[in-house]
């Protein structure tokens, strides 16, 4: 850890200094006169400056930090943070063009995705990006079309670890589609030396939203011991381990949080151990939600109140088209109540018990079942916070054919 920086807390800053909810010194009522409708997001980029600040302090400096743009790729927000990490992990052809029209070095950048397309492989052979192969097959297209083009490809390869790790609410099959099982991968790193391409490194990754840091730590240690083994076995003398992230962000009410502090104390340890007898490697993490997910907030509007039977409900004009998560449909069979505050001043009102519904005709758009809120009147404002990830980029924008969501980057 960086002892000469502090750690800020990871907290949705939505009071102003009158008690007037908004961020960056801007009202949400202010924001929705900008944005010119609601429903929208706005991000926070002081939150998201400090957020990367916090996790540059708290793990050690030998790691290099990677963000995924899947997570969102709003571009002014990309731009920022591409700013501030040092590099970035895509997953398409299009965010690939954006990562370079960012200026993100090509050397930098890492293409991801278990079933490239012919435009993919063709983009990143050209660009000299790193194409993370996920299979025997993928690495002779790639092959293909180094010697088509006349371009040396950069690889690395994606390795099916298959760790037995605790499930999180969003693994929901035994066997995943990406990378290589451990033994195919020496052969396919043996088949990258023999076609004269330039293998850089290996990717691991086990499980997304972990809270535990002695769970993170454990398997980054596998991955890198996996990785070591395959470099040897090829004889790389330098090269990277791209350990992927899995640190968890609460997106719900009653969601734990993730000690960062510990993490990078579990992460300092093996990393110590491991590096002192193999300087040759480089550690790449790679975050999206817990980079994005805090810096952000979903507004909308309160456009009409009832009661249906015993319970009290508040419709918005917001909805799971623009913000699934939130309704708490991210490969979870229940829903979940957001994490949301009133977007007015409302010192004084009573609370009440209430429903907050959206306006798509299906009972899924629904982002909180009787949760206790100030009284809010048709035309107020309601944000859903931690909204910085897995916004637009999951939700299904066509349902009912509603306008896609404005984003402001403030």
């Amino acid at each position: 850890m960086n002892q000469d920086k502090d750690v800020a807390p990871r907290k949705n800053a939505m009071l102003g200094a009158l008690g007037i909810p908004g961020i960056a010194g801007s009202s949400f009522s202010d924001l929705a006169d900008r944005a010119g409708a609601t429903p929208f997001y706005a991000y926070d980029r002081t939150a998201l400056k400090s957020n990367i600040a916090s996790i540059r302090a708290a793990l050690p400096t030998e790691c290099e930090i990677y963000y995924s743009p899947k997570v969102n790729p709003f571009s002014p927000l990309v731009f920022e943070i591409s700013r501030l990490v040092d590099g970035l992990d895509v997953a398409s052809s299009r965010e690939l063009r954006l990562a370079l029209d960012c200026g993100v070095d090509p050397r930098q950048c890492l293409l991801t995705g278990p079933a490239k397309t012919e435009t993919e492989i063709r983009c990143g052979v050209g660009s000299g990006v790193t194409i993370n192969i996920e299979s025997p097959e993928q690495l002779m297209r790639v092959s293909t079309e180094g010697l088509r083009s006349g371009k040396r490809p950069v690889v690395s390869i994606r390795v099916n670890s298959q760790f037995a790790v605790p499930r999180t609410s969003i693994q929901r099959y035994e066997n995943s589609q990406f990378g290589i099982d451990i033994d195919a991968a020496y052969q396919v790193a043996r088949m990258a030396i023999e076609r004269d391409l330039e293998l850089a490194g290996f990717h691991l990754f086990f499980g997304s939203q972990y809270f535990d840091p002695a769970i993170i730590a454990e398997n980054q240690l596998r991955a890198f011991r996996i990785a070591r083994g395959l470099a040897d076995a090829v004889g790389l003398s330098q090269y990277f381990v791209n350990v992927g992230g899995g640190f968890g962000v609460p997106f719900h009410q009653g969601d734990e949080e993730l000690d960062l502090l510990e993490m990078g104390d579990r992460m300092n340890s093996w990393m110590n151990t491991e590096l002192r007898t193999d300087r040759n490697a480089r550690i790449i993490i790679e975050l999206g939600r817990y980079i994005v997910a805090t810096a952000g907030y979903y507004i909308m509007r309160v456009v009409d109140k009832k009661r249906v039977g015993e319970e009290q409900f508040l419709l918005v004009d917001g909805g799971l088209h623009h913000h699934l998560l939130a309704s708490g449909t991210f490969a979870q069979s229940a829903a979940r109540n957001a994490i949301m505050a009133p977007g007015v001043a409302t010192r004084g009102r009573r609370d009440e018990v209430v429903s907050v519904a959206g306006r798509l005709c299906s009972v899924m758009d629904r982002f909180a079942t009787h949760v206790s809120l100030p009284e809010m009147e048709i035309g107020e404002l309601v944000v859903i916070s931690s909204s910085g990830a897995y916004g637009p980029s999951f939700s299904p924008s066509g349902f009912l054919s509603h306008d896609p969501a404005i984003e402001l980057l403030v």
